[in-house]
């Protein structure tokens, strides 16, 4: 389902059903590209440097592909990306600001547009020139589990409340520390040279 739609249709709901939802378990909610980054999380944790860069590699060349593929701005470096390896193919795609792509966006738009689902959105414009920005229906859902799985890492579970991260800078050589505290969950670990906590909030 878009995103957009997932959107609106929760928020016509009325605030008791709102409330039942989340007994639905969040992954069943979220769709399979949620699943399918936030069950990476183990593997990744696990991984050597040879097995991330290879996967790094694997995972720009699909991009560089499609871009190649797809994006008329693109097209003329098809043969940079078909003879040599993604890392290296990469430092001949041009570095873009807003008045390059604003001037005429269509050339960065892929060719299948209209076939992939998206929702708009735009900059925030405080510069007082919003760039439309075309997003992939699942961004949310990868966001939202790279999210969930840098708090697994300190025992935070979605749909338990909020997590509060707080800094409190101090000299040099202080410790600092993760006190963790919840819902069965407590814990700490020392790292160096600033002091941090985090807690629960409902």
């Amino acid at each position: 389902m878009a995103f957009n739609l997932k959107r609106r249709l929760y928020e016509s709901l009325p605030v008791a059903v709102k409330r039942s939802v989340c007994l639905v378990p969040f992954p069943w909610l979220a769709g399979r590209a949620y699943r399918t980054v936030y069950q990476r999380r183990l593997w990744f944790d696990r991984a050597d440097h040879a097995e991330l860069r290879a996967w790094q590699e694997r995972e720009l060349g699909q991009v560089l592909r499609f871009a190649v593929d797809q994006v008329p701005a693109y097209q003329h470096l098809r043969a940079r990306v078909e003879q040599q390896p993604p890392f290296e193919a990469l430092q001949f795609f041009p570095l873009l600001d807003k008045d390059t792509v604003q001037a005429d966006q269509s050339r960065y738009l892929p060719r299948d547009f209209q076939r992939i689902p998206h929702y708009e959105t735009t900059t925030g414009g405080t510069s007082g020139n919003q760039l439309k920005i075309y997003v992939d229906d699942c961004f949310q859902a990868v966001e939202t589990a790279f999210m969930h799985r840098q708090w697994a890492r300190v025992c935070i579970a979605s749909g338990r409340g909020s997590a509060i991260r707080r800094v409190i800078a101090r000299r040099p050589s202080a410790a600092w520390r993760f006190p963790i505290s919840g819902r069965g969950c407590s814990g700490s670990t020392t790292r160096s040279t600033t002091n941090c906590s985090f807690r629960r909030s409902t």
